[in-house]
């Protein structure tokens, strides 16, 4: 089987080329058009239209409710690393002797 080549080098390319940038415009207005009617769709269904029954609601409260559990121990032992940070933060540091004899 044999291409024809020759078809190839006949086609206008310059043609084409023109043909797509003078029909962009109508492309990207399109585009722009499915993405905001998109989003404005989303939105509507989000906002007014939610798809959870009051069950489903119920049990997300519920869920919610019960992973608020304050856990004094946790609390009581990150306070005591901070304040224990605190005082050792305070402390006097040791002066280095400096290795490289930089005079200031």
């Amino acid at each position: 089987m044999k291409i024809n080549i020759k078809k190839w080098k006949d086609i206008k390319w310059k043609n084409i080329g023109q043909y797509f940038v003078k029909r962009i415009n109508i492309g990207l207005f399109l585009v722009a058009f499915l993405v905001a009617s998109y989003c404005i769709n989303l939105w509507y269904r989000t906002i007014y239209k939610p798809e959870w029954s009051n069950l489903q609601k119920q049990n997300y409260i519920k869920s919610k409710d019960s992973e608020t559990v304050f856990n004094k121990d946790k609390f009581e032992k990150i306070v005591n690393e901070y304040l224990e940070r605190e005082q050792k933060r305070k402390k006097p540091s040791i002066a280095i002797k400096d290795i490289f004899q930089i005079k200031q």
